[in-house]
């Protein structure tokens, strides 16, 4: 599933140019985060690759949640 959910990044990425897509985006980025966080296999990961992703994809979430106007609303978890 994480394998999955790298190559829809790659896929959405060139694409979102509309807010819509860009809410859809931070939701899967969104959902990322906390499947690298959280589910079992992502401790399958090099530490260093797993630290690295876990990096961009925060601040992928952040960018975009500015982009879209969001940046007061970060969740507690974000900033862990």
């Amino acid at each position: 599933m994480l394998k999955k959910m790298m190559r829809s990044a790659a896929i959405w990425f060139p694409t979102f140019n509309t807010g819509r897509k860009k809410a859809e985006w931070l939701r899967i980025q969104e959902k990322k985060l906390d499947t690298l966080l959280h589910d079992p296999k992502s401790k399958k990961i090099k530490p260093e690759t797993l630290k690295r992703w876990i990096r961009e994809t925060r601040d992928d979430i952040e960018k975009t949640r500015k982009e879209l106007g969001y940046e007061d609303q970060t969740k507690p978890e974000d900033k862990a």
